[in-house]
């Protein structure tokens, strides 16, 4: 699998240079770390719609950071499946959250605070990190709880 991403990469021409001996991988100005291409499967996904990786340890585009690139992200922030949703200046309750990408994108078009019910704790847990990496902690309620 990692092979098979690793050579599309380079003949897509994301990929300028690998470097395997540092477990890196140089893609265009970033430089991505092995592991992180085993923490996702969509890290060509993601590249191809804009998404940096920093040495600092995330993705960015936009302003917006997540500590991994997940296929959810991708289908809020590029293909804004909830680009229909009316959030502004209102409250709202993301239910499954997720590693948080709906919040964030929900706050990133203008609601007010969102409360965020996510039940899988490891999911939940990256979900927290998710948020203080983009300095929302006071504008969402998160929960680690089933309904």
């Amino acid at each position: 699998m990692l092979y098979r991403l690793l050579l599309v990469g380079l003949f897509d021409g994301l990929f300028s240079d690998i470097k395997c001996r540092n477990e890196i991988v140089i893609v265009k100005d970033s430089v991505i770390p092995f592991k992180e291409l085993f923490a996702s499967d969509r890290v060509l996904d993601a590249l191809k719609h804009g998404w940096s990786y920093v040495q600092q340890g995330y993705w960015i585009k936009d302003e917006v950071k997540f500590k991994h690139i997940r296929y959810y992200i991708i289908e809020v922030f590029n293909y804004e499946e909830h680009r229909d949703i009316e959030v502004n200046n209102k409250v709202v309750v993301d239910v499954g959250a997720g590693y948080g990408e709906t919040a964030l994108y929900f706050l990133k078009k203008g609601a007010r605070y969102v409360i965020a019910v996510e039940p899988c704790p490891e999911v939940y847990g990256e979900m927290l990190e998710n948020f203080k990496l983009n300095g929302v902690e006071d504008k969402v309620a998160p929960i680690n709880a089933a309904l």
